[in-house]
């Protein structure tokens, strides 16, 4: 194996060995804001529902 080929192998290893767990990282990631969004919507939208029922005069300033 010449130099040239040991440096790309070594590149293409690098390559294989950084791209998976950032592949991982990024859909977990993902993942996890969408679950973070799914649970703030359950968490405020019935007291959105609830503020916007209030009459004006007992409203939170």
């Amino acid at each position: 194996m010449s130099e040239l080929e040991k440096a790309d192998w070594h590149l293409s290893s690098m390559i294989v060995k950084n791209v998976r767990p950032v592949t991982y990282l990024h859909a977990t990631t993902q993942a996890t804001i969408r679950d973070m969004d799914k649970a703030l919507k359950t968490i405020f939208e019935p007291l959105m529902q609830i503020y916007n029922q209030a009459p004006p005069d007992r409203m939170v300033r």
